[in-house]
């Protein structure tokens, strides 16, 4: 294994957080669903798939427009499917994996093994309002992270066919119809949450056979690296984890017991912290950032599946962003013009002062695992 340093650049002073996390109620989802898919693309977000009528796969796909408040049915998707994961890039969307049977039937129920994924892929093009297979996964994945960067989607972790929780990259490009193996996860696991901030894909949460972890690691598809940051918190797995104004949130999830834990996370800092908690426990629900607001759809609660949307209003504040340049790689810290004094960690594992006239030694570094 191969070790080196990931940099951090911080520019800018940093303002005092002034605006209050709200939670909002929203129009609820047509029918209660569990571990669907979901992804913005323009004004809408989609929704898709996921459980319904107790533990059965569906094939139903939604769009919900946030300025407006309101829900549209689209074209279902081929092929009834939970624990799916969706993305979005050049104009169309993207389902990959998940399970494609219920409660009835399928290869590993009543073995103690968690829901066996498959190689489902499909596109949706909301110009025509029409879905088509594509290539499919090279390994069957259900419960994985599915996030979308540089025009390509990444399917991170997840379940196989057999059961069995996954290490495993796998990265689609559209233009080509074609699927690549990338560097493994430091950290084999499924029911994981993945979000991006700008260069880099958070993934958060998830577990190994019964165990659930609170790790948080990061990829670079740039660099083809991973990255370690401080766990969680709150052990869980089954959260909802989403982006917004620079931070991440990982919300609700199971241990199991179903929680309304909210905690924030940093990576300016690389720290976490809580804050203003879900309104009920929910787990297995689809969060997608919408112009700064994080909304939740569906899920369990206690009581079983749900069909109820929630928007989060983060906490206002300085805004991280996450940058690569020639020498370094990680997070500008950016609310202003000027330039203040802070640590840095070059690629090449320069510790560094990033300031004019000031380049004396960092003291802190963070490590990458590749």
């Amino acid at each position: 294994m191969r070790t080196g340093f990931l940099g951090l650049l911080l520019l800018g002073p940093v303002c005092a957080q002034t605006i209050a996390a709200k939670w909002m109620s929203r129009a609820a989802l047509p029918t209660s669903r569990g571990e669907t898919g979901a992804a913005r693309l323009g004004d809408k977000i989609y929704v898709a798939c996921g459980f319904f009528n107790g533990l059965n796969p569906s094939k139903e796909a939604y769009a919900y427009t946030p300025g407006a408040n309101t829900w549209q049915a689209i074209a279902p998707v081929p092929v009834s499917l939970h624990h799916t994961g969706m993305a979005s890039a050049g104009g169309k969307l993207y389902v990959m994996g998940g399970v494609t049977y219920g409660s009835g039937g399928g290869p590993n129920l009543n073995t103690g093994a968690e829901w066996s994924g498959s190689t489902s892929a499909f596109e949706y093009d909301p110009a025509t309002d029409k879905w088509r297979a594509i290539k499919p996964l090279p390994h069957s994945t259900a419960a994985a992270g599915v996030v979308s960067l540089g025009e390509k989607i990444y399917v991170i972790g997840g379940v196989d066919g057999t059961g069995v929780a996954l290490d495993l990259v796998q990265e689609y490009n559209p233009a080509t119809d074609t699927w690549a193996t990338r560097t493994a996860m430091p950290t084999k696991r499924e029911h994981v949450g993945a979000a991006v901030l700008d260069s880099l894909i958070y993934v958060s949460s998830g577990r190994l056979a019964t165990t659930s972890m609170g790790k948080l690691e990061a990829y670079s598809p740039a660099s083809d690296k991973w990255y370690s940051f401080k766990d969680m918190l709150t052990v869980r797995s089954d959260i909802g984890f989403a982006q917004s104004r620079g931070k991440f949130y990982a919300m609700g999830g199971e241990k199991p017991g179903i929680f309304d834990v909210n905690e924030e996370y940093d990576p300016a800092t690389n720290a976490w912290k809580t804050v203003l908690k879900m309104t009920a426990t929910r787990k297995a629900m689809s969060v997608v950032n919408f112009q700064d607001t994080i909304f939740v759809f569906g899920g369990f609660s206690a009581n079983g599946l749900i069909n109820t949307v929630e928007a989060f209003v983060p906490p206002g504040g300085t805004t991280s962003r996450l940058v690569i340049g020639k020498r370094t790689e990680g997070i500008r810290l950016q609310s202003g013009g000027h330039v203040l004094s802070a640590p840095f960690i070059d690629v090449t594992g320069r510790l560094g002062h990033f300031a004019p006239g000031n380049r004396k030694a960092a003291r802190n570094s963070i490590k990458f695992i590749r």
